[in-house]
């Protein structure tokens, strides 16, 4: 406004009029609201007012981090300044939370998974927005004692391998190990395993132990023991040579010789009260000390039919019998006088083995007290004056069963599978390979039986069973998808076999299990078979025995029209794997190609 012109404007209306009271007022005002703009004043209240410029939105309190224990909620708070209103928005971690829109943040119940979370919150205005500093959340949990979980396990390693023993255990981190040896810490055994060196015969029967510790507390594990068996192939068992093939041979009934003579195919029949003599006197007097009788029933397949199982029907079985000697000279039978050693009742297996002394007598009698009439048996006795471990066991299946007999036929399927005459055993080839052994060997065949079922019966047929090694043929039954657990329990329940076997002194033989064309079994063979490979790496006292399902994979046409087992020609060839096999890792001596 040009202030030059206001005198003439003002006197341009009439003095004492009212557009001039009303203009001298408006003019008035503007006046002082111009002199207050000026001088940078404001207006008194009641007087003339004036609008203030929009001040700069800004945050003026950062979020300061929080630390809580759990369970308890934390608060964030914010201050900014800025043209009203003003709006808020929270995030954690970047991400925003619903309902969060005020100038504070209260978390829920807080979690050790709330610990590091970062929070920040955007404030806004019409003029626009702006972000805040984050701010940390952290929460304390109280400290909790070690508790172990699994405890460390007994291991069996031959001697020079290494042992590994582990735990596992939870509590608050971080988690300190300290392990012992027989109640003496090792020096740089601070981790959750412990292996050890190269053990040495010294290391049998150590106790291993851990102490797990935290801020919290500590807790001691459970004794571990170590078990260091002798280191395999040591060379082959001391020989145990047959004695009794061929002597003189008296019995109640006619042809007693068929019991001692070179073949299995033949045996002796007698009935409850008869007896079967043999006159040793052409032994040199050094190999009638201590000796090991052994008989077999080829009739009776099942090898023991005390089991759990519906037993099958025994054919020419002795079911009680007595061991007598005599010191007499040979030639003429001695008619009174016999000392018996040993008597069996309630005998309940096909085959049975027997050590004791004969203290320089010439004769030995068996006397059968009760069994089928008539029964009938082959009755090998042997030198053990060095030992019994050339004496085998093989324990299995129904595949086992008819292929690991003695009788040299082995009859087909009665469906277009021939029988097949002349087979050798087991004993008879490992004979063969290595003249100078003729192990004794029991067949342990059970059809129908998985592993799973022999486990508990094992410690008793151990107990009977005077050699070393103890064939453990199964798996096909636990295969069938009938009846598969799977093979992580096959592998648990094939590897407490096999540690109870060496807990006899006794060496486990495992092969693999034989291929089936039956597509229930051999949808899941492969796998046990890779159960059984690692029971090769985790227990070293077990000895391979023959890859059989490599063989009958590949030889498709040895299958029975079952699908399942080997035909009688198969059965044959299955000795021979074995025979083979263990020629080759216990004897020393490579077979020649079949």
């Amino acid at each position: 406004m040009n202030r030059s012109r206001l005198p003439s404007l003002l006197h341009s209306f009439p003095k004492r009029s009212r557009m001039r009271r009303q203009w001298c007022r408006s003019l008035s005002g503007a006046l002082l609201l111009l002199a207050a703009w000026h001088c940078g004043g404001k207006p008194e209240p009641g007087k003339a007012s004036y609008a203030e410029p929009p001040a700069t939105l800004a945050i003026t309190a950062q979020p300061e981090n929080q630390t809580v224990a759990a369970g308890q909620a934390a608060t964030f708070r914010v201050a900014a300044t800025g043209a009203a209103p003003l709006s808020y928005q929270w995030k954690k971690n970047g991400t925003v939370l619903g309902g969060a829109t005020s100038s504070s943040c209260t978390t829920p119940a807080t979690t050790a998974a709330d610990s590091g979370a970062a929070f920040s919150v955007t404030v806004s205005n019409a003029a626009g927005h702006v972000d805040s500093q984050t701010a940390t959340l952290t929460v304390t949990v109280a400290s909790v004692a070690p508790i172990i979980c699994a405890q460390p396990q007994k291991q069996t390693v031959a001697q020079g391998k290494t042992a590994t023993f582990s735990v596992s255990a939870s509590g608050t981190a971080p988690l300190s190990y300290q392990w012992k040896k027989n109640g003496t810490v090792l020096g740089g055994a601070t981790s959750s395993s412990c292996t050890t060196p190269a053990t040495t015969a010294a290391d049998n029967g150590a106790a291993f132990s851990v102490t797990v510790s935290n801020a919290a507390g500590q807790v001691d594990s459970q004794m571990a023991t170590l078990t260091v068996l002798p280191p395999l192939g040591g060379g082959p068992p001391q020989p145990m040579p047959v004695i009794s093939r061929g002597v003189p041979a008296y019995g109640s009934e006619p042809n007693p010789s068929s019991a001692n003579d070179d073949s299995y195919g033949s045996d002796y029949n007698v009935p409850p009260g008869g007896w079967i003599a043999y006159d040793l006197d052409a032994v040199p007097a050094a190999q009638r000390g201590n000796v090991l009788l052994a008989w077999y029933n080829t009739g009776t397949p099942r090898f023991d039919n005390g089991h759990p199982f519906a037993p099958e029907p025994t054919y020419g079985l002795m079911t009680a019998y007595t061991i007598e000697i005599h010191p007499d000279a040979g030639a003429t039978l001695p008619v009174d006088g016999w000392e018996p050693v040993l008597s069996v009742t309630q005998n309940d297996r096909h085959s049975r083995q027997h050590v004791f002394d004969l203290k320089g007598c010439r004769w030995i009698r068996v006397k059968v007290e009760a069994g089928d009439a008539p029964s009938s048996f082959n009755l090998d006795v042997y030198d053990a004056r060095l030992g019994t471990d050339d004496s085998w066991l093989f324990l299995g299946d129904s595949i086992t069963q008819g292929a690991m007999m003695q009788t040299p036929d082995i009859w087909g399927s009665g469906s277009g599978d021939p029988n097949v005459s002349g087979a050798s055993a087991f004993a008879q080839l490992i004979h063969a390979g290595a003249p100078a052994f003729f192990p004794a060997q029991e067949n342990g065949g059970i059809g129908g039986i998985k592993a799973s079922d022999a486990l508990p019966l094992l410690d008793e047929w151990l107990k009977g069973f005077p050699g070393r090694y103890v064939g453990l043929s199964y798996g096909t039954n636990d295969a069938n998808s009938a009846n598969d657990l799977g093979a992580d329990t096959f592998y648990e329940i094939m590897k407490a076999m096999a540690l109870k076997v060496v807990a006899a002194g006794k060496v486990p033989v495992i092969p693999t299990i034989p291929w089936a064309r039956d597509a229930a079994y051999e949808d899941h063979i492969p796998a046990f078979n890779a159960a059984i490979a690692r029971l090769y790496q985790d227990v070293p006292a077990i000895l391979r025995g023959p890859d059989l399902h490599a063989y009958f994979s590949a030889h498709r046409d040895q299958i029975r029209g079952d699908n399942l087992h080997p035909t009688a020609a198969g059965s044959a060839v299955y000795r021979k794997l074995w025979a083979d096999a263990m020629l080759a890792a216990v004897y020393g001596v490579t077979p020649g190609v079949s």
